[in-house]
């Protein structure tokens, strides 16, 4: 859920632990009233290959493509529609772990061609981890709100294989002149 009233579903699978495809569909002001303004079809479509995963290597690492690039999106501003690499590695300390993702991506809709971006997370136990992130857009040139993008998460993993997120983004620009404030719920089947 995003503002605006904009919804976001999508639905993903995951194959031989290094291979995820997902499918993803919405609009904007399907919460409220008036006129819907579905997303262009076709429906976005994700998909992420692991190169390297963190439990046989020292780090992990991704290389993705997204086209869902929908007004007010729904999640972490981190990758527009396009390409994308990212590494992450997950330090543990008892019931405490610190989660770092460092990574690249290229636009394929606008004329802000690359980002480069990191995530930071912190997990309290198994059920809480919040964070920061922070994207850079080095083709940009104007203000440093349109060239930085600071974000933050609050996830809380209900029970296993169920979450709710609260994400923040825009954050340098003032409160008055728009955070971007999103909600997202997440079920997670194995078998």
């Amino acid at each position: 859920m995003a503002p605006g009233g904009g919804l976001l579903l999508s639905l993903g699978a995951g194959f031989f632990n290094h291979l995820q495809v997902n499918v993803s569909y919405g609009g904007g002001n399907i919460i409220g009233s008036g006129p819907i303004n579905w997303y262009p079809l076709p429906p976005g479509v994700h998909i992420k290959f692991a190169i390297l995963d963190e439990l046989q290597s020292p780090l992990s690492l991704a290389i993705g493509f997204d086209s869902q690039n929908p007004v007010g999106s729904v999640g972490r501003e981190v990758n527009p529609a396009g390409i994308y690499l990212v590494a992450g590695k997950k330090f543990e300390a008892g019931w405490t772990a610190f989660d770092l993702a460092l990574g690249g991506g290229y636009d394929l809709m606008t004329n802000d061609t690359w980002h480069l971006y990191t995530v930071s997370d912190v997990w309290l136990g198994e059920a809480f981890h919040f964070g920061p992130e922070l994207t850079v857009y080095p083709a940009r040139n104007n203000t440093a709100a349109r060239v930085l993008n600071l974000g933050f998460s609050f996830k809380w993993e209900i029970f296993k294989g169920t979450s709710a997120d609260f994400l923040l983004a825009d954050l340098l620009n003032s409160f008055n002149e728009g955070w971007t404030r999103s909600l997202r719920f997440q079920i997670t089947q194995e078998f």
